[in-house]
């Protein structure tokens, strides 16, 4: 063998060398597959669902709750299983004890934003639980509502877990006497909206939103209430326009408010137009007062 070849050998020995040691001290590293994956499983926190009866009457509880998103007030579907079971027992036990009350306090954050008609979010919130309680059966007249701020709810991806509390009690929040000086009230200081010229969108004030929960409070308890919403405009479009659109801001808050949990069946609507104004016409003063709807509840036989 010439000395040629045996460089040559040399050569490609080492090569072969190097190939095997850096495969074996360089390349050996495990695939993805041959490494323990790391997971961290997040579970969405709960606040469990408690319904009770102060005397222990009547106790049901579930790991699940009625949940929100933050700053809604729309129930999050589904609704868990659970969650039904507990409604469907209340309306149940109610059924058999019609002279006892389920309370539903809706709870929210200071830092949440309220887009609903109601004086706070938690009784928006409670509202809509309410008409769940009462597509399932359980009478509106047996249903309290009530918000409530409160600091260390259950938050999660932008989600409220549980932001509402029950409590069965003997003991209503109306009676007749009480019925009576709401509807008086609601009558003697109606709810008037304004709206500007060609407008039918609107924005409640404080005192506003006051006046729409006693509305609905109202409309809950009397079976035979009905809240009637009138829309009036100012005089400087023809009569059948000005007719058209105080209807069309009358529907408009119809269709708002049932959105917001007041039944469709408990609203009426019509419109005056230009014809019942409560101001002048000549100013723009007067014609923005009489740009506006009036909401005043009819008590039926």
């Amino acid at each position: 063998m010439t000395k040629k070849t045996l460089y040559i050998l040399g050569i490609i020995l080492t090569i072969i060398v190097g190939m095997i040691l850096n495969w074996l001290y360089c390349c050996n590293i495990s695939s993805p597959a041959e490494i323990p994956a790391i997971s961290e499983e997040i579970e969405a926190p709960t606040n469990p669902l408690e319904i009770r009866e102060n005397d222990g009457s009547f106790s049901y509880n579930d790991p699940d709750n009625f949940n929100f998103k933050t700053s809604g007030f729309d129930i999050v579907s589904p609704v868990a299983t659970g969650v039904q079971k507990g409604v469907d027992s209340v309306r149940n036990y109610l059924a058999s004890h019609n002279t006892k009350y389920i309370h539903i306090t809706g709870l929210y954050l200071a830092s949440e934003e309220n887009l609903s008609p109601y004086p706070n979010l938690g009784i928006a919130r409670a509202t809509h639980v309410k008409n769940y309680f009462v597509s399932n059966g359980v009478p509106s007249n047996q249903v309290i509502t009530n918000g409530e701020l409160k600091e260390n709810l259950t938050t999660f991806n932008d989600m409220l877990y549980g932001p509402v509390e029950f409590e069965i009690t003997s003991t209503g929040e109306h009676d007749e006497e009480s019925l009576q000086t709401l509807l008086e009230k609601i009558q003697n200081d109606p709810l008037i909206i304004y709206f500007e010229y060609g407008e039918s969108r609107i924005d409640l004030s404080a005192e506003q939103r006051h006046k729409v929960a006693d509305i609905s409070d109202y409309l809950d308890k009397v079976s035979g209430a009905v809240c009637h919403i009138t829309g009036h405009t100012d005089n400087t479009s023809s009569e059948e326009f000005n007719y058209e659109l105080g209807l069309k801001r009358a529907k408009f808050l119809r269709d708002y408010f049932v959105t917001h949990g007041i039944p469709a069946d408990k609203i009426t609507t019509d419109s005056k137009g230009e014809t019942e104004p409560i101001a002048d016409n000549t100013s723009d003063e007067g014609k923005a007062k009489n740009r506006r709807t009036v909401l005043t509840i009819n008590k039926q036989n």
